[in-house]
């Protein structure tokens, strides 16, 4: 497929991910603060709010490994559903609750032509002395 001149490749794309994600640190994803209860309808009783980073409140199915859903009234906003209002899903129980973003590094390897290892947002952007 032609790159047209406006366009982002798929690595700058990753890589921009990638940096978001290290800017918020991985120590951000695990914790969550109650933010209030919801009633669900059709007798499925009350359940707990949970607010996550980028996330407005979700409805918390589980904390770990944590599963959110989407708020019922959030569906008569659009018809599409929001990015901060999309269900969570960790499929991993063994996530680590801490991660020191000083060490992190993340690898790509496996079925691919070049292994990588890139170290966290904050080693990358410290000002040497």
């Amino acid at each position: 497929m032609p790159k047209s001149s406006g366009s982002i490749s798929r690595r700058k794309l990753l890589r921009v991910g990638l940096d978001t994600a290290m800017l918020y640190g991985a120590t951000q994803l695990f914790p969550a603060q109650a933010a209030g209860i919801v009633t669900l309808p059709f007798d499925n009783g009350e359940r707990p709010l949970a607010s996550y980073p980028q996330k407005r409140p979700l409805i918390r199915l589980t904390t770990r490994p944590p599963q959110l859903e989407t708020p019922w009234p959030v569906f008569n906003e659009s018809v599409i559903t929001p990015n901060d209002a999309f269900l969570v899903r960790y499929h991993l129980t063994q996530s680590p609750a801490l991660i020191d973003p000083e060490t992190f590094r993340l690898e790509v390897k496996g079925k691919v032509n070049t292994p990588l290892s890139l170290p966290s947002l904050s080693t990358r952007l410290s000002v040497p002395s």
